[in-house]
């Protein structure tokens, strides 16, 4: 019956909590029950209401002792984003202005922070996923031929039918494309925009069907062939991931996860420039790239819609975003009249904030000699007492489905304890936290394509906007 307990007054506060809601909807019917408030004065339906508590205690003990902890356990530890909200994402482009036409490259850096306008009183916060280099550099023109039209001298594959020609022009008023390729810009990264149909043949267009590659240097007419398609699909390596990942976690699993959320993320490639430099005249300032296509009949739906190609689809300066970002939660009281604590990332506006991870967790504690901190570490997790100190001081975090629909923001909560699992014997402090947090879905509300930009560089950028 120890063990029954927790879950009965659980219950019975569930109950009073109705009882207080029952009564401001029916105050008529609460008045003939007695009912006010959390209290009911009448005996009888006192009684029954424990009856009740008792009753739904046992049922949730049932409940809680064929929940599957130790899976819940092992996914915490291998592949912990399978427990947590997927955050929102999106696309951004960057607008450098005048800056793109300045010689030498600048680079806005992995994992900087963007915000949005106010919405519902506060800003959301996205992160940049991949680096986004500022070049004068332009894509002056894209189009998809069914048929090839190569000058004669150019000796094509046998199976060759269709081509895609993409044409480099620097904008700087000094400079070549062939500096910024040996210097600052070896890779040129482009984002195919478009509808899901037209990105997925266009992909299948770059990577599966091109077998030849050619340079052409201005408007000379002379293809030069290049040992190798310097086309790469990016997104796949580990610095480019959306979501934080384990080491000791399969990246496939990774790949798949952000492919089901987000597969826009994965309409990037990237042009090797390097490539096409070593084969074209050191002074050149534009230069075409053409893509030898085989098994693309003209009169193919893939073909028709290839046939829409045009500067809009293949964009620069673009990254994926996502709404993660690191936030200090509000200080946590011990006060040990609860066996756990929600953590808040703001209780001013919990609504606007969703836990997704704590990253750490400190015990303050005043001593005559000032503050110590005292560090705690997941429960679940393989670091269990690698120094005697450290030994007992865990916590252990919970996520109530049923409190995020009624109190976003409250649904996470966390407990300290011991190597057993029992609430840990700390004396009254203050718990400090580090969090990572989305913004839940107020993402959704924003509006977009407003004049001015969509999201903002704190402090001084080259970025005239970012929409």
């Amino acid at each position: 019956m120890e063990q029954m307990l927790p879950y009965y007054e659980s219950e019975l506060g569930y109950l009073r909590r109705d009882l207080r809601e029952f009564a401001e909807r029916y105050p008529r019917i609460a008045g003939r029950l007695l009912i006010s408030g959390e209290v009911c004065e009448d005996p009888h339906t006192e009684r029954m209401i424990e009856s009740f508590a008792l009753l739904n205690a046992r049922i949730a003990k049932r409940l809680d002792d064929d929940y599957p902890e130790f899976t819940e356990a092992l996914f915490e530890v291998l592949y912990p984003h399978y427990l947590r909200p997927f955050p929102s994402c999106s696309i951004a482009r960057m607008d450098f202005g005048g800056t793109a036409k300045q010689p030498g490259t600048s680079v806005i850096a992995r994992g900087t922070q963007l915000n949005t306008r106010a919405v519902r009183g506060g800003a959301c916060t996205f992160r940049t996923v991949y680096p986004v280099t500022v070049a004068p550099l332009a894509i002056a023109r894209a189009a998809f031929s069914a048929v090839i039209d190569a000058p004669d001298a150019v000796r094509l594959p046998g199976t060759v039918s269709s081509s895609i020609s993409l044409t480099l022009s620097c904008t700087a008023e000094q400079g070549t494309i062939t500096q910024l390729a040996q210097l600052d810009l070896p890779l040129l990264r482009v984002f195919i925009d478009g509808e899901p149909s037209f990105c997925a043949a266009l992909r299948d267009a770059l990577f599966m069907r091109s077998i030849a590659a050619y340079v052409e240097a201005g408007d000379s007419g002379r293809w030069t062939q290049l040992p190798a398609i310097p086309v790469l699909p990016a997104g796949f390596d580990e610095d480019e991931a959306l979501i934080d990942f384990p080491a000791r976690s399969h990246a496939a699993y990774r790949l798949l996860t952000e492919y089901f959320c987000f597969p826009e993320k994965f309409n990037f490639f990237d042009i090797d420039l390097r490539a096409l430099a070593a084969h074209a005249p050191p002074g050149a300032r534009t230069l075409t790239l053409h893509l030898a296509l085989s098994g693309l009949r003209a009169d193919s739906n893939l073909a028709r819609m290839l046939g829409t190609l045009s500067t809009n689809n293949v964009l620069l300066g673009c990254t994926p975003v996502i709404n993660l970002f690191r936030q200090r939660g509000d200080p946590i009281r011990v006060t040990h009249l609860s066996a756990s604590y929600p953590v808040l990332a703001d209780a001013r506006r919990a609504f606007a904030y969703e836990i997704y991870a704590i990253e750490s967790l400190n015990l303050v504690r005043q001593t005559p000699q000032g503050e110590s901190l005292v560090q705690f570490r997941p429960f679940y997790a393989l670091k269990h007492a690698q120094t005697p100190e450290d030994a007992g001081h865990y916590y252990a975090v919970r996520r109530d489905a049923a409190l995020a629909d009624k109190s976003p923001g409250f649904e996470t909560q966390v407990s300290i304890v011991d190597i057993d699992f029992d609430p840990a014997e700390v004396e009254t402090d203050t718990l400090n936290i580090e969090l990572t947090c989305t913004n839940r879905d107020l993402p959704s509300t924003l509006s977009y394509g407003q004049q001015g930009g969509d999201l903002f560089l704190e402090g001084g950028s080259s970025v005239r906007t970012i929409s």
